[in-house]
């Protein structure tokens, strides 16, 4: 890449720019990595363990399913903050009455509204779907997906061709 631009200072054009560039195409940035929740899964014998950080969810907020292999976690969270000087509460209440109800609630100092969403899928085999069992603790969920007994899993079939 040098020889097609004779630049003099490695500043100018650095040798990987266009490496840095394609390398870090496909991969998450900086900003989704945040929004992600951490998950791991750990292979613990009879079980697989999974455990998820969520911090400011709660255990309404949070959806958990296992269906054909898939076992799918979600989690929405919705909160509004409104902040309101002292002065400028005791200038709405002061405020003509006509005014108040044209605008009905609409005396905003500062309102701010969030809407997190997750929704992760992970194709994990064998597993005792009764046997489940999920806990939500200080914003970590903890998820025992227990595995199938060896014995019960039915084994490939050979199929004859005519």
């Amino acid at each position: 890449m040098r020889t097609l631009f004779p630049v003099s200072t490695d500043f100018a054009f650095p040798d990987n720019t266009f490496d840095d560039f394609f390398n870090g195409l496909f991969q998450p940035s900086p900003t989704t990595q945040y929004r992600l929740p951490k998950i791991d899964i750990e292979d613990a014998g009879k079980a697989y363990i999974l455990t998820a950080d969520l911090p400011g969810m709660t255990k309404e907020d949070i959806s958990l399913t296992y269906a054909n292999d898939v076992f799918t976690l979600r989690a929405q969270h919705q909160t509004e903050k409104e902040t309101k000087p002292a002065q400028a509460a005791a200038d709405q209440k002061d405020a003509p009455k006509a005014e108040e109800k044209q605008h009905d609630e609409r005396h905003y100092i500062r309102r701010e509204r969030s809407n997190l969403a997750y929704s992760r899928q992970f194709i994990i085999r064998n597993i005792n779907r009764d046997g489940i069992e999920a806990a939500f603790e200080n914003g970590v969920l903890t998820v025992t997906l227990p595995k199938l007994d060896p014995d019960a899993i039915q084994a490939g079939q050979r199929i004859d061709i005519k």
